[in-house]
């Protein structure tokens, strides 16, 4: 039951709760297409309400993890696969 609300990685459906503000804002900046940076120290949630508002968005979206990359070809890659299944969802 405790893992459910404060989960160890990113908190989806029910464990995200709260932070209105932040979501309307968000959401905003997303429809307006201004640029947004949440900014705070780890493990305050910024890829859990970035995710959240995206999803609850309904845009198309790829989500690229440029942790282990380690080089511009292999940051390309990931670009151009991301690419690759946005078209495909779209056909």
């Amino acid at each position: 039951m405790y893992e459910q609300y404060f989960p160890q990685g990113i908190a989806e459906g029910h464990s995200f709760l709260g932070r209105e503000d932040e979501i309307a804002r968000l959401s905003d900046n997303i429809k307006s297409g201004r640029h947004s940076l949440l900014l705070s120290p780890c493990r305050f949630g910024k890829t859990s309400l970035a995710r959240h508002v995206i999803k609850k968005s309904k845009l198309l979206f790829y989500e690229a993890d440029l942790f282990l990359t380690i080089d511009e070809r292999s940051v390309e890659t990931q670009f151009l696969n991301g690419i690759q299944q946005l078209i495909q969802k779209l056909s």
